[in-house]
């Protein structure tokens, strides 16, 4: 059913930070089902990044059925696009419809990934890997992000060691 792949294909697009085209284009050879990692290989800057998927999103993975072999995760319906990828753009537009959500990309996906990751304070040097990003200053865009995990942190060490 293509809601369920299409849930998949937003679970997996912020689980693993992937942008549209490695998500929808993904293969079954580029899963290590032992490591639960995804290899995206056709990337934006053509240089190859391995990224963990989450364990609940692996379970969707697996309950999506296809394991085995070299075939698309989300293989197309079309009859012209035989072995080819499915495109989600006029089941995401509905479902943004749906949801009466405006103005929002699937790119967005990947910047609610980013974001969640900043959130829950991973380093730097691992979102630029994550993401696939050349220099920290792409991470400035989400520092935002940091300002309360600063402020916690700042008032552990005083209240650790500024006993005012």
């Amino acid at each position: 059913e293509v809601g369920k792949a299409l849930n998949l294909a937003v679970i997996l697009a912020v689980a693993t930070g992937g942008r549209k085209m490695e998500v929808w284009g993904l293969n079954t050879r580029q899963i290590d089902w032992k490591r639960e990692a995804v290899t995206f290989d056709k990337t934006k800057r053509d240089v190859r990044r391995t990224v963990s998927i989450p364990e609940d999103a692996m379970k969707l993975l697996k309950a999506h059925g296809r394991v085995l072999g070299d075939q698309p995760v989300f293989p197309s319906t079309s009859r012209g696009q035989a072995g080819g990828s499915f495109d989600f753009r006029a089941q995401f537009k509905k479902a943004l419809a749906i949801a009466q959500i405006e103005d929002f990309s699937w790119h967005g996906l990947r910047h609610t990934s980013a974001s969640f990751m900043v959130m829950s304070r991973v380093e730097t040097q691992t979102l630029m890997k994550i993401f696939g990003w050349r220099f920290p200053k792409m991470v400035d865009r989400y520092t935002h992000l940091y300002i309360e995990h600063k402020a916690e942190v700042q008032q552990r060490m005083a209240g650790k060691f500024l006993k005012i």
